[in-house]
């Protein structure tokens, strides 16, 4: 075969495939590269094939955990900006519409894949990701529900340590902490405000762990309270657990510091006169 019917052939061969010719609107596949961002990688193999990204699946009574699993997951894939509405759609002429549609159309099955076939067929024809993202968190979070408001804060204040590890208490907190959080959850209008009524709740949060402690692990309730600067919800943790693992090997005949108080603490009390 000469070298002009196997120049001829290749040049079919990718018309097929590109369905354009050679040569036609090089200035259209210049601009397209000059739009992309990152090439898609929808393909097998690629990081973004596997269809099913998290085994929590959204079944109407786990809205919470759904919810922040897919976000853990879509943000490390750096794909958060489809639901968050930051990725806007451009014009469908527009040469970076092939890469948005593409991009949004993964994220879109990712949810709809996290979700029971009962929710998901709801979901299903929503235009874009960040509308199968929004549906479930309007309909979920019942943001401004003011009994739910009131009901998780009154429960904080009575959850005690008792007979469990200081780790299981402090998982326990976090997640009516969470939770709070979805129902009061609204975007801030001042950065300067936002800032300052997180380091009000961060100190309540230490103050919610410390009054629900048991009464074996008063001395170091007292140090953490004494600190300054006033320690983070994490920080105090980490030395109320220090001390239990030091009680443990210290005192291994009297197991953990788990007796549960018998009478509210001094500091509950004094946190209840503020």
């Amino acid at each position: 075969m000469g070298i002009r019917a196997r120049t001829l052939i290749i040049s079919m061969a990718k018309t097929a495939m590109t369905g354009s010719l050679p040569g036609d609107n090089p200035k259209s596949e210049i601009s397209d590269k000059t739009h992309a961002d990152q090439p898609v990688t929808a393909f097998p193999g690629g990081d973004n094939s596997s269809l099913q990204i998290t085994a929590h699946k959204l079944n109407g009574k786990n809205y919470l955990q759904w919810s922040q699993s897919i976000k853990i997951v879509i943000c490390s894939r750096g794909k958060f900006k489809y639901i968050t509405g930051e990725a806007k759609a451009p014009a469908p002429t527009a040469p970076a519409y092939k890469k948005w549609f593409a991009e949004n159309s993964i994220v879109h099955t990712w949810l709809i894949n996290s979700m029971e076939p009962m929710i998901s067929r709801r979901y299903l024809f929503l235009p874009t990701a960040k509308d199968v993202w929004d549906t479930p968190r309007r309909t979920n979070s019942d943001l401004g529900n003011a009994s739910q408001v009131f009901k998780i804060p009154s429960k904080l204040k009575e959850m005690k340590q008792g007979t469990k590890s200081v780790t299981q208490y402090f998982t326990d907190l976090q997640d009516s902490w969470q939770e709070l959080v979805l129902f009061l959850e609204e975007d801030s209008v001042c950065a300067t405000c936002n800032v300052k009524q997180r380091q009000i709740l961060e100190k309540e949060r230490v103050y919610d762990f410390l009054a629900g402690l048991n009464r074996g692990l008063d001395e170091v309730r007292g140090h953490i309270l004494s600190r300054l600067p006033f320690p983070t919800t994490e920080e105090a943790f980490a030395e109320v657990h220090r001390e239990e693992k030091r009680w443990k090997v210290m005192l291994p005949e009297e197991g953990s510091p788990s007796a549960p108080p018998t009478e509210s603490s001094a500091f509950a009390t004094s946190k209840e006169q503020q």
